[in-house]
């Protein structure tokens, strides 16, 4: 577990090294993140989409 912490930690660093981020691409990267967790939601309630 502490594993994935490290490489979360690791991938917040890469991230805030774009800071600040254009607005379009916080659009782009918020819509991503709301489909794979509709995705990965449904997948953990059973449905296949």
């Amino acid at each position: 577990m502490k594993q994935d912490f490290k490489k979360l930690d690791e991938l917040k660093l890469k991230l805030d090294s774009f800071r600040p981020l254009n607005p379009y691409i916080v659009k782009n990267l918020h819509e991503d993140l709301v489909l794979r967790w509709t995705y990965h939601s449904n997948a953990i309630e059973g449905n296949t989409l």
